[in-house]
Protein backbone atom coordinates (compact mmCIF):
# COMPACT_ATOMS: atom_id res chain seq x y z
CA UNK A 1 0.00 0.00 0.00
CA UNK A 2 3.17 2.29 1.10
CA UNK A 3 4.47 1.95 -3.04
CA UNK A 4 0.73 2.52 -4.57
CA UNK A 5 0.20 5.52 -1.80
CA UNK A 6 4.18 6.97 -2.63
CA UNK A 7 3.81 6.45 -6.47
CA UNK A 8 0.22 8.06 -6.93
CA UNK A 9 1.65 11.30 -5.12
CA UNK A 10 4.85 11.35 -7.13
CA UNK A 11 2.43 10.73 -10.46
CA UNK A 12 0.41 13.86 -8.97
CA UNK A 13 3.03 15.85 -8.73
CA UNK A 14 4.68 15.52 -12.33
CA UNK A 15 0.90 15.02 -14.45
CA UNK A 16 0.26 18.32 -15.52
CA UNK A 17 3.85 17.92 -16.88
CA UNK A 18 3.48 14.90 -18.48
CA UNK A 19 0.15 15.76 -20.08
CA UNK A 20 1.79 18.57 -21.67
CA UNK A 21 4.26 16.37 -23.35
CA UNK A 22 2.22 13.76 -24.11
CA UNK A 23 -1.36 14.96 -24.15
CA UNK A 24 -4.18 13.29 -22.31
CA UNK A 25 -4.75 10.57 -24.62
CA UNK A 26 -1.81 9.94 -24.87
CA UNK A 27 -1.60 9.79 -21.09
CA UNK A 28 -4.25 8.00 -20.32
CA UNK A 29 -3.31 5.12 -22.50
CA UNK A 30 -0.18 4.84 -20.62
CA UNK A 31 -1.70 5.35 -17.46
CA UNK A 32 -4.31 2.78 -18.03
CA UNK A 33 -1.76 -0.10 -19.64
CA UNK A 34 1.09 0.65 -17.18
CA UNK A 35 -1.96 -0.12 -13.85
CA UNK A 36 -2.74 -3.25 -15.89
CA UNK A 37 0.49 -3.83 -16.26
CA UNK A 38 1.60 -3.46 -12.67
CA UNK A 39 -1.28 -5.23 -10.92
CA UNK A 40 -1.25 -8.38 -13.66
CA UNK A 41 2.29 -8.87 -12.39
CA UNK A 42 1.18 -8.27 -9.27
CA UNK A 43 -0.85 -11.03 -8.78
CA UNK A 44 0.79 -13.13 -11.13
CA UNK A 45 3.95 -13.29 -9.34
CA UNK A 46 3.81 -14.19 -5.55
CA UNK A 47 7.11 -12.46 -4.81
CA UNK A 48 6.66 -9.40 -2.20
CA UNK A 49 9.17 -7.39 -4.46
CA UNK A 50 7.12 -7.80 -7.58
CA UNK A 51 4.25 -6.95 -5.45
CA UNK A 52 5.68 -3.51 -4.46
CA UNK A 53 6.40 -2.86 -7.85
CA UNK A 54 3.50 -4.02 -9.65
CA UNK A 55 1.23 -2.02 -7.19
CA UNK A 56 3.25 1.58 -7.64
CA UNK A 57 3.04 0.68 -10.87
CA UNK A 58 -0.78 0.82 -10.25
CA UNK A 59 -0.82 4.43 -8.06
CA UNK A 60 1.48 5.84 -11.30
CA UNK A 61 -0.94 4.65 -13.76
CA UNK A 62 -3.69 6.06 -11.57
CA UNK A 63 -2.39 9.28 -10.65
CA UNK A 64 -3.11 11.30 -13.55
CA UNK A 65 -6.36 9.43 -14.60
CA UNK A 66 -8.85 11.44 -12.33
CA UNK A 67 -7.28 15.21 -12.91
CA UNK A 68 -7.34 14.43 -16.72
CA UNK A 69 -11.06 13.00 -16.51
CA UNK A 70 -11.78 16.18 -14.94
CA UNK A 71 -10.64 18.62 -17.12
CA UNK A 72 -12.00 16.64 -19.80
CA UNK A 73 -15.54 16.81 -18.28
CA UNK A 74 -14.76 21.25 -17.55
CA UNK A 75 -14.35 21.47 -20.99
CA UNK A 76 -17.09 19.19 -22.68
CA UNK A 77 -18.38 20.16 -26.08
CA UNK A 78 -22.00 21.33 -24.22
CA UNK A 79 -20.52 24.81 -22.89
CA UNK A 80 -21.85 24.00 -19.48
CA UNK A 81 -18.94 22.49 -17.62
CA UNK A 82 -20.89 22.47 -13.91
CA UNK A 83 -23.12 19.69 -14.73
CA UNK A 84 -20.57 18.17 -16.38
CA UNK A 85 -18.19 18.08 -13.81
CA UNK A 86 -21.23 17.42 -11.46
CA UNK A 87 -21.99 14.31 -13.25
CA UNK A 88 -18.08 13.01 -13.24
CA UNK A 89 -17.03 13.73 -9.86
CA UNK A 90 -20.72 11.42 -9.10
CA UNK A 91 -19.93 8.82 -10.56
CA UNK A 92 -16.30 8.92 -9.34
CA UNK A 93 -17.51 8.79 -6.00
CA UNK A 94 -19.69 5.93 -6.35
CA UNK A 95 -17.33 4.12 -7.73
CA UNK A 96 -15.33 5.27 -4.65
CA UNK A 97 -18.20 4.04 -2.57
CA UNK A 98 -19.44 0.83 -3.88
CA UNK A 99 -15.83 -0.36 -5.58
CA UNK A 100 -14.14 -2.09 -2.50
CA UNK A 101 -17.20 -3.81 -1.15
CA UNK A 102 -18.73 -5.11 -4.65
CA UNK A 103 -14.31 -5.91 -5.47
CA UNK A 104 -14.65 -7.90 -1.55
CA UNK A 105 -18.02 -9.56 -2.45
CA UNK A 106 -16.34 -11.02 -5.56
CA UNK A 107 -13.56 -11.78 -3.66
CA UNK A 108 -15.77 -13.78 -1.19
CA UNK A 109 -17.46 -15.69 -4.53
CA UNK A 110 -14.22 -16.42 -6.52
CA UNK A 111 -10.48 -15.51 -4.63
CA UNK A 112 -8.71 -12.04 -4.07
CA UNK A 113 -7.12 -12.75 -7.95
CA UNK A 114 -10.12 -12.77 -9.46
CA UNK A 115 -11.76 -9.98 -8.04
CA UNK A 116 -8.60 -7.67 -8.00
CA UNK A 117 -8.25 -8.84 -12.02
CA UNK A 118 -11.96 -7.02 -12.53
CA UNK A 119 -9.45 -3.34 -11.72
CA UNK A 120 -6.76 -5.04 -14.17
CA UNK A 121 -9.70 -5.11 -17.23
CA UNK A 122 -10.99 -1.86 -15.93
CA UNK A 123 -7.64 -0.29 -16.37
CA UNK A 124 -7.04 -1.80 -19.94
CA UNK A 125 -10.87 -0.35 -20.22
CA UNK A 126 -9.43 3.39 -19.37
CA UNK A 127 -6.71 3.18 -21.86
CA UNK A 128 -8.84 1.95 -24.68
CA UNK A 129 -11.36 4.89 -23.83
CA UNK A 130 -8.79 7.25 -23.97
CA UNK A 131 -9.96 8.77 -26.90
CA UNK A 132 -12.73 10.81 -25.27
CA UNK A 133 -10.78 12.47 -22.84
CA UNK A 134 -9.13 15.01 -25.66
CA UNK A 135 -10.03 18.83 -25.64
CA UNK A 136 -12.70 20.56 -27.68
CA UNK A 137 -11.99 23.82 -26.73
CA UNK A 138 -11.11 26.33 -29.88
CA UNK A 139 -8.13 28.52 -30.46
CA UNK A 140 -5.91 25.82 -28.07
CA UNK A 141 -2.69 24.36 -29.69
CA UNK A 142 -2.04 20.77 -30.41
CA UNK A 143 0.67 19.02 -28.66
CA UNK A 144 3.68 17.27 -30.21
CA UNK A 145 2.01 13.78 -29.42
CA UNK A 146 0.01 14.54 -32.90
CA UNK A 147 -3.31 13.65 -31.51
CA UNK A 148 -5.98 15.29 -33.47
CA UNK A 149 -7.67 17.72 -31.07
CA UNK A 150 -5.52 17.29 -28.18
CA UNK A 151 -3.69 20.10 -26.86
CA UNK A 152 -2.13 21.25 -23.64
CA UNK A 153 -4.06 23.59 -21.39
CA UNK A 154 -1.14 25.75 -21.21
CA UNK A 155 -1.61 26.42 -24.62
CA UNK A 156 -5.00 28.51 -23.77
CA UNK A 157 -4.96 32.03 -25.24
CA UNK A 158 -6.17 34.82 -22.94
CA UNK A 159 -10.12 35.84 -23.59
CA UNK A 160 -10.41 38.47 -25.19
CA UNK A 161 -13.26 41.44 -25.01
Amino acid sequence: MTGFSIAMASGRFFGDRLTMLLGRTALLRLSGATAALGLSAALIFPNPAIALVGFAAVGLGFATVVPIVFSAAGENSSGQPGPALAITTTIGYFGFLVGPPVIGFIAELLSLRGALSIIVATSLLIAMLAHHARSRRRGEQEVSSGDAGESSRWGVEPFSR
